[in-house]
């Protein structure tokens, strides 16, 4: 028997308000999303929405899709079922990559934070773009959001602002956080089809990519490893091994096996994780995530335009 860490009133929620969340947004391409303990590395709940039917995995889950397939040619058929069926199957959270956004800009703040080149009261002025080298990158806020404090910045999802604690970090100890973080390697979650991450090696971020990266564009990752940094961030500095199984119990009632939830390394020191909960802790109260605040809970949050 299998032990599963999924809550299933947890997994039941978050099942009905992805499907919601994509027939609200007339989301295209699907959408995914995970709930883990940020502690043990637990899954307590992972949807995709288009999924399938467990019970009819061989059914084309989507009407719509079924009615065009049925509407093709007879030779072309087939391969458009089976085509439809691997599409329908994928579990976007860990089959799929995308660029994070500026989600990312969390791992960026904590490295500055971590290795001093920013405080919370560091200033810097943001005019609405930066030019980097022949490159001319925008913020979001093309008037600028003027001078103001790191705090604050990540408050306002200040692109240059990142920018500038990227550069001032430079290359290789960028690449040494992204590589703590786990952006560089596998989960290692015991689901199949983890897919591989597009980035820049350190020698090969010149200033250009450096810059984007540093405000999570320009790079590929699975929404789970961009979890998992998270939640490396929430407990104090260590990254978790995410998993689905809890235990494995044979026929007697023997545990057979118990998954080590044990941490992998700390990547940044507790008071840098504090610190950085408490900026995005402000962030989901006042700032851009505020829409992620609930009433009686300590919530904190970074918005991400993937």
């Amino acid at each position: 028997d299998l032990y599963m860490t999924i809550d299933m009133t947890v997994q039941s929620i978050v099942e009905k308000h992805l499907k919601k969340g994509v027939e609200d947004n007339l989301v295209q391409n699907g959408a995914a999303a995970v709930v883990m303990d940020v502690n043990t590395g637990g899954i307590v709940a992972m949807a995709s929405v288009g999924d399938f039917d467990p019970n009819q995995p061989f059914e084309i889950a989507d009407e719509s899709v079924r009615k065009q397939i049925e509407a093709l040619p007879e030779d072309e058929e087939d391969d458009a079922w089976n085509q439809a069926l691997l599409k329908q199957w994928r579990n976007k959270a860990i089959n799929d990559t995308y660029y994070p956004g500026s989600v990312f800009k969390m791992v960026t703040g904590s490295a500055g934070l971590e290795e001093g080149i920013v405080t919370p009261e560091t200033t810097y002025t943001c005019t609405g773009a930066v030019q980097v080298e022949d490159t001319w990158i925008n913020c979001w806020s093309t008037s600028g959001h003027g001078t103001q404090t790191f705090a604050e910045g990540l408050c306002n999802s200040c692109n240059p602002f990142f920018i500038e604690v990227g550069s001032k970090l430079g290359a290789d100890t960028f690449f040494e956080y992204f590589k703590s973080f786990g952006f560089t390697e596998h989960t290692g979650i015991d689901l199949p089809g983890e897919a591989n991450n597009i980035y820049y090696t350190a020698e090969q971020l010149n200033p250009v990519e450096l810059a984007t990266e540093s405000f999570g564009q320009n790079f590929s990752i699975t929404p789970l490893q961009m979890v998992t940094a998270a939640s490396a961030i929430a407990n104090g500095g260590y990254l978790v091994q995410p998993h689905v199984v809890e235990k494995i119990v044979d026929s007697d009632g023997n545990i057979v096996s118990t998954t080590d939830t044990s941490y992998k390394r700390q990547v940044i020191s507790e008071e840098t994780a504090r610190t950085m909960t408490e900026l995005l802790q402000e962030n989901a109260t006042t700032g851009t995530a505020k829409n992620g605040y609930v009433a009686g809970y300590r919530v904190c949050g970074k918005t991400g335009t993937s």
